[in-house]
């Protein structure tokens, strides 16, 4: 632990003075005496806790039990406020998770988890306040670097607009002016959507973002909101340094920021199951199990996979296309070849994998095979049919990994 500045220390000794001055005449000070007594408290449960009497995985649990313990059984957070009590995974309906974080703020009033264990639980982004990712030391540029990625995991997360993230340590060996500059390395590369918030070093002090060449005085001139980062042109960092008062200062940002954040009803059927991921797409077999799993004849059942590239190409060929609908499809396969719009429901409307443009009796039927040969995935809430002709022949959607591909069982006659 660092020792503080000549000037910090004396304010630190002159609020140690008033406070024992102010205890003769009144029970209760206000909170900056109460968080002052906590503080210290949370600092000596962490020196407890030290690494040589731990394990580095045990001290990893420890530091956020500490954490995770003021914030749920103190009653400083209103009740609605739910503390995870394990790391946790946040998903979207799209079925993307963040990384795993150390604690989230949550709507405990209406929001279940979505899946829970001893040591990690699941929550849905609607019902997400924010995160928290706890170090207890942090010694190096990784350290802070991967506290801020995994924050920044989350905060890219679809439906993560206004949430928040802080990066929490209780020590940092570093010299401050090496992590404020790691800080900024890391707006600078970043948007401002997936920064976090500000950032807290329970024993020396906080980092805020702000604007470069600005100096924020005040408690309400700070930017740690997500508005207040939008705004932000230039990116620079400001360091507050601690005079006992570092924990309160946290409480009270994480206050404003929970107060002016806002989550959404949690629509359980969205969850009911995930589209599978690749990149920042999802994708879905409309027919479920019956189209995901394949059978090959050598090696048994599989699981069909679609690569990122691949679906990003189903994706600028489809959006070309003139949306259609499965009977308009079927008619033009098995008898005329007149492939215009439907009048019908929009719900009902599919966009068909045709970018050789061929005839669709040549691309949606299979010697030997009864009906339409294709797949039918969902993707960006559209529903395109990709032909099994093109998917065999391109290798667009993946068959039996043990096999070549099973494109032969098709093109060899």
């Amino acid at each position: 632990m660092k020792e503080p500045d000549p000037i910090h220390k004396s304010i630190s000794e002159l609020k140690s003075k008033a406070r024992e001055f102010r205890e003769k005449s009144t029970e209760f000070q206000g909170l900056e005496r109460e968080f002052t007594f906590i503080q210290d408290e949370l600092l000596k449960k962490y020196e407890r806790s030290s690494p040589h009497r731990k394990q580095p995985a045990d001290l990893g649990d420890i530091r956020e039990a500490i954490l995770r313990e003021f914030l749920s059984s103190t009653g400083y957070l209103p009740l609605k406020y739910g503390v995870s009590k394990s790391s946790v995974r946040i998903v979207t309906q799209t079925g993307h998770p963040s990384n795993q974080i150390d604690i989230a703020i949550y709507d405990s009033l209406n929001s279940p988890m979505l899946l829970s264990y001893s040591s990690l639980s699941f929550l849905a982004i609607e019902s997400v306040y924010g995160v928290i990712q706890v170090k207890s030391r942090l010694s190096s540029r990784d350290d802070i670097n991967e506290g801020l990625n995994n924050i920044a995991s989350f905060k890219k997360l679809e439906g993560s607009d206004n949430r928040f993230g802080i990066l929490f340590a209780y020590d940092c060996s570093l010299k401050w002016t090496t992590l404020a500059e790691t800080v900024k390395d890391f707006m600078c590369k970043n948007t401002s959507s997936v920064w976090t918030n500000f950032i807290v070093v329970l024993n020396q002090g906080l980092i805020l973002p702000c604007e470069e060449g600005t100096l924020p005085y005040g408690v309400r001139n700070h930017c740690f909101r997500n508005s207040d980062l939008r705004g932000i042109s230039k990116p620079d960092v400001i360091g507050i340094p601690d005079t006992s008062n570092t924990l309160l200062k946290f409480y009270l940002y994480l206050i404003d920021l929970l107060k002016s954040c806002t989550v959404e009803e949690l629509d359980l059927y969205q969850y009911v199951r995930l589209p599978f991921t690749t990149g920042e797409k999802a994708y879905c077999f409309t027919y479920g199990e019956i189209e995901e799993i394949g059978q090959c004849h050598e090696h048994g059942t599989y699981l069909r996979k679609i690569s990122n590239e691949t679906i990003n190409k189903i994706i600028d060929i489809c959006s070309s296309s003139e949306p259609t609908d499965m009977l308009h499809l079927f008619e033009a396969a098995f008898g005329s070849n007149n492939l215009s719009s439907p009048d019908g429901d929009q719900s009902d409307q599919v966009y068909l994998y045709n970018p050789d443009k061929l005839r669709l009796v040549d691309i949606l039927t299979l010697p030997n095979s009864i009906g339409l040969q294709c797949y039918s995935l969902l993707i960006d809430r559209k529903i395109c049919i990709i032909p099994k002709y093109y998917s065999f022949r391109d290798k667009l959607i993946s068959e039996c990994p043990k096999c070549n591909y099973p494109a032969t069982l098709y093109f060899e006659t």
